[in-house]
C-alpha cells in the first residue's frame, strides 16, 4: 500500500467573506464565524473508498455535497467516516460547527492512503500552495 503523509501548520489569511485557514492543489478549509467549511478533491490516484476526520472535539456536519462519486457518513464521537466511492475528479465539500479544525483527514483506496495532519498553531500571513506528487 502507497502512503502519503502530510503536515500543514493552518495559515489564517483574512478574507473579505471570511478566512481562508489554508489551500493546497487537493484541499481547501475556511472559515466563516462559527463555522468551517472544507473542500476536499481526491488526493488518489483512483477511487476513494473511505474518508475518515478526526476532530479534538465533537461537530455538527451542517451540509455535505459529494460531487462524482457517491457516499454515505456517519458520525461517531469525534469521527467524521465518508465511505463508498469518489471518482478521480470528485470531491466532497461540508461545512460543520463549532470552528474547529480537523485533527487529521485520511482519504483510503485499496491500495493507497493518503494522510493530512493540521498543526493547532497558526501562522498570520500569505498561504503556501503545496503541490504533491501523483504516483
Amino acid at each position: 500500500m502507497r502512503r502519503v503523509t502530510i503536515v500543514v501548520l493552518a495559515a489564517a489569511i483574512p478574507a473579505f467573506a471570511g478566512t481562508f485557514l489554508f489551500k493546497t492543489d487537493q484541499i481547501l478549509l475556511h472559515q466563516e464565524r462559527d463555522q468551517i467549511i472544507l473542500l476536499l478533491a481526491n488526493p488518489l490516484e483512483g477511487i476513494v473508498e473511505e474518508i475518515v476526520l478526526t476532530f479534538p472535539g465533537l461537530i455538527r456536519v451542517d451540509d455535505v455535497y459529494v460531487h462524482a462519486g457517491i457516499m454515505d457518513w456517519r458520525q461517531a464521537k469525534r469521527e467524521l467516516v465518508f465511505s463508498g466511492a469518489l471518482w478521480r475528479q470528485g470531491f466532497v465539500r461540508l461545512s460543520w460547527r463549532p470552528a474547529l479544525l480537523p485533527l487529521t483527514i485520511t482519504a483510503r483506496s485499496a491500495t493507497e492512503e493518503w494522510t493530512l495532519e493540521v498543526s493547532s498553531g497558526f501562522v498570520y500571513g500569505e498561504p503556501e500552495v503545496f503541490l504533491f506528487p501523483q504516483g
